[in-house]
């Protein structure tokens, strides 16, 4: 059954006792407060087919009178998919002498004032201004649709003395469209700390603001903030809280079990994370991801879409830190800090309530690949200064050209370059007369040595990203290198430099 809260609704009660009156001399009724007028009660009939219309809109109304004091209002639409609007204890009821006297709601914190003048306990005249109505109420046994099971429901409400502990959970917005809710809600935990989850297209696309707003109090009433608006609290039981934008309009949120990845992060928040705990590939979702080493070292990973997918790796392009109480890590130039992991996921953020998912994966081949590169000794022989003292080229069709580089020869010095071979694989190469060198990486393999622009490049089948040389001979003095290009080359003869 679907069904309208109000906190006022002004059904057509009030212009059925203004309209529809004539003076109580005009009927022979009975005011004895002897008989009960709690239960069930509809305008002019005893069945919805045949009930007063009195608004023209199709709609059949009512009253509930409490056992406690209070009256509710009732409408009922049977075409509808929304057939009930409810107007839930809008009103009150009292003994005052020999009568039973109703204090119903006009809106605005304004009520109106109604007698009963008259009860047989299955039909109940309204007198209002001292004149009755012509057309009375007639008691029902049951509402109609859904109405019973409507009122259970509500009568399970908590609508006063509402604590924290009766909000904490995890709540969805519910309407005709979506009754069980649309996957996006909030969880508000025994603290007030309120964490907004919205779904897109899934589980895995799950978007958490942890912890970023509050359960307040407006008006002396609690409220909380949902979709960019505040909702003022009305009521709440073990399944459903209901809540007003307006004052009068009463949504319903629906109790849904805590999603998984937020249930997740309320239990790792507070975990004492380690170091250890980081290592590994963790995935984005979106074809990146980092790779944190046993140091510390952070490397962002991003995939590159060509005939071949592959991945770029930015080696050690940051560093674990702390931030606060929590480590923190540079992920494609934004600091991300970690709320913790459970298993195979980490949990972090960039600004301290929106929380970001990464996957523990397989570490990608390209950075295994490089990892073996960068831990693997360079040769003691290669380290350090060396400047060339020989140039040999062989042209594709036999000829050669050597020439010795001396200072002294302008001519053989346009030739000359100094390489700096460095233990983490980098080399510099000056030219002659620059005091800027070109910065590469270097792997050494046997006598086979590969350059390139960056340790991607070193890794990459890709025609033109890396240069590879043969090296011909290397003592503590002298080292000879080659380079081949199909038939021709070229040989470079160094001299170390002390």
């Amino acid at each position: 059954m679907k069904t309208t809260h109000y906190l006022l609704l002004l059904i057509g009660l009030l212009n059925l006792l203004t309209f529809t009156s004539c003076s109580d001399d005009d009927k022979n009724i009975s005011t004895d407060v002897n008989i009960p007028i709690t239960g069930y009660w509809q305008m002019a009939s005893t069945s919805i087919e045949t009930g007063a219309d009195i608004n023209g809109d199709g709609a059949v109304e009512g009253i509930v009178v409490h056992d406690d004091g209070t009256v509710s209002e009732w409408q009922y639409t049977q075409t509808t998919e929304d057939p009930f609007k409810l107007g839930y204890k809008t009103g009150t009821w009292t003994i005052d002498g020999n009568h039973y006297v109703m204090l119903l709601s006009k809106g605005n914190g304004k009520h109106y004032t109604v007698t009963v003048a008259g009860n047989n306990n299955e039909k109940m005249y309204l007198a209002y201004n001292g004149k009755t109505s012509v057309i009375p109420l007639y008691r029902l046994q049951h509402l109609p649709g859904d109405g019973d099971s409507m009122m259970e429901a509500m009568a399970q409400m908590k609508f006063t003395g509402i604590q924290m502990s009766d909000l904490a959970g995890y709540w969805e917005l519910a309407n005709n469209d979506v009754p069980n809710g649309d996957g996006n809600g909030i969880y508000i935990d025994e603290q007030g700390y309120i964490s907004h989850i919205a779904n897109y297209g899934g589980s895995d696309n799950d978007i958490i603001e942890y912890q970023s707003e509050e359960v307040s109090t407006t008006g002396g009433v609690l409220s909380f903030p949902y979709n960019g608006n505040t909702y003022l609290l009305y009521g709440v039981s073990k399944d459903v809280l209901l809540a007003t934008l307006d004052g009068q309009k009463v949504e319903k949120f629906v109790r849904k079990d805590v999603p998984g990845e937020l249930a997740d992060l309320e239990e790792m928040t507070h975990a004492n994370l380690q170091l250890s705990d980081l290592v590994g590939y963790w995935d984005k979702g979106n074809g990146s991801g980092v790779y944190i080493d046993e140091q510390g070292n952070v490397s962002d990973v991003s995939i590159v879409y060509s005939t071949n997918n592959y991945f770029s790796v930015d080696y050690h392009s940051g560093k674990i830190s702390t931030s606060g109480k929590r480590f923190s890590f540079p992920f494609v130039s934004t600091n991300y800090s970690i709320f913790g992991i459970k298993g195979d996921i980490l949990f972090a953020t960039t600004d301290g309530h929106q929380v970001k998912k990464f996957t523990r994966k397989e570490v990608p081949d390209e950075v295994t690949r490089i990892e073996e590169i960068v831990n693997t000794k360079v040769p003691d022989k290669l380290l350090g200064s060396w400047g060339t003292i020989h140039h040999q080229r062989v042209y594709s069709d036999g000829d050669v050209s050597n020439d010795d580089i001396t200072p002294s020869d302008s001519w053989s010095m346009q030739m000359y370059h100094k390489l700096i071979f460095y233990s983490n694989h980098v080399v510099n190469k000056y030219y002659n007369g620059s005091d800027y060198p070109n910065t590469y990486y270097f792997t050494v393999d046997g006598n086979k040595l590969t350059r390139g622009q960056s340790l991607n490049d070193l890794i990459s089948s890709s025609i033109g990203s890396s240069q590879i040389f043969q090296i011909d001979f290397v003592s503590d003095t002298e080292m000879k290198i080659t380079s081949k290009s199909g038939k021709a080359s070229e040989t470079y003869t160094y001299k170390k430099i002390q």
